[in-house]
């Protein structure tokens, strides 16, 4: 049919490749917490409204893929979902809690209702920021999902840990046919369908924000980075490049299976440390990490940058 994305300077992949994967990521998820909904396992006010708007947005990501559309289009589109989704059906971040602050309450507040729509449009883009090479995002994914289903069966929340242990399921799956060399990607469907599910699970129940932070904690900083530089250097913020972290792994010389892996190990490493149930150990845990990450990502800059200074002296002689 023709459902095919070709190479292009702005993609790393040599030869064309099918892009429709995430009409199969989502089948497979509403499949069964449909029928986990039919028989009464979890509550129908929630599966319409998890599998009503990712059946949207995972429309809208199929209609881009096929149709490139404008960003303005897609960012109103998934605006609009989230306010319908916290509006609507109530799914809306109830408190944060902050180091110094404490727990800040903002259940049915102005500032709630816009950090949750902040919160569910940013895993979006990151989800499909981060899908630049092979395996990644749906890595991210299944990764994601195992952790909140740890942290759903340590508080007891059965239906969530239904809705974990099915992404976990779908994600996996697909990463056997999504990792390098892919024999297909998601695309934009699948990035918007498991960035959003990504995102309105970790809101789900209690203390599962910090899940979502910690495990996707570096494609995160690497969206939020990316912004900065983009604004810094006046272009458009959603112009696509080849300048994200996993994107610079690979420019360094190592391979997608390589890079996606590191990020993999990363996000597990994240995870783990907030399981840890002594706070002050857990702290410490995080700390290390954070600083350890953001080692990383500033020798990866600056690496790439001489690297790519290099590559237009020698073009220039």
């Amino acid at each position: 049919m023709g459902w095919l994305v070709y190479p292009s300077p702005r993609r790393i992949h040599k030869v064309p490749t099918p892009h429709v994967g995430g009409l199969a990521l989502y089948l497979a998820f509403t499949l069964v917490i449909a029928s986990f909904a039919l028989v009464g396992q979890v509550s129908s006010y929630h599966a319409i409204a998890i599998v009503g708007f990712s059946t949207a947005l995972t429309l809208l990501g199929f209609a881009d893929d096929l149709y490139d559309l404008s960003a303005g289009i897609r960012l109103l589109f998934q605006v609009a979902c989230a306010i319908a989704v916290a509006a609507g059906f109530g799914i809306m971040i109830q408190s944060v809690t902050l180091p110094i602050l404490g727990t800040i309450y903002l259940d049915r507040t102005i500032s709630g209702y816009m950090f949750t729509i902040f919160w569910i449009v940013g895993m979006i883009q990151t989800a499909n920021l981060s899908d630049g090479i092979d395996g990644l995002t749906a890595g991210l994914s299944t990764i994601f999902s195992v952790f909140l289903l740890l942290v759903a069966i340590r508080l007891g929340q059965y239906e969530l840990g239904i809705y974990a242990s099915t992404l976990a399921g779908v994600s996996l799956g697909f990463l056997r046919y999504n990792f390098a060399p892919a024999k297909i990607f998601m695309g934009d469907s699948g990035a918007y369908f498991l960035g959003f599910l990504m995102a309105v699970l970790s809101i789900l129940g209690s203390a599962k924000l910090t899940t979502a932070l910690l495990v996707m904690g570096v494609p995160i900083a690497d969206v939020a980075y990316s912004i900065i530089r983009r604004i810094r250097a006046g272009v458009v913020i959603h112009m696509a490049d080849k300048e994200h972290l996993h994107q610079k792994l690979v420019t360094l010389g190592l391979s997608q299976r390589v890079t996606a892996i590191i990020f993999y190990i990363i996000a597990i490493l994240f995870g783990a440390a907030g399981l840890i149930r002594t706070r002050e150990i857990r702290i410490l845990a995080l700390a290390s990490l954070f600083v350890l990450a953001a080692i990383i990502i500033l020798y990866v800059d600056r690496r790439s940058r001489f690297i790519q200074s290099k590559h237009i002296e020698s073009k220039e002689n």
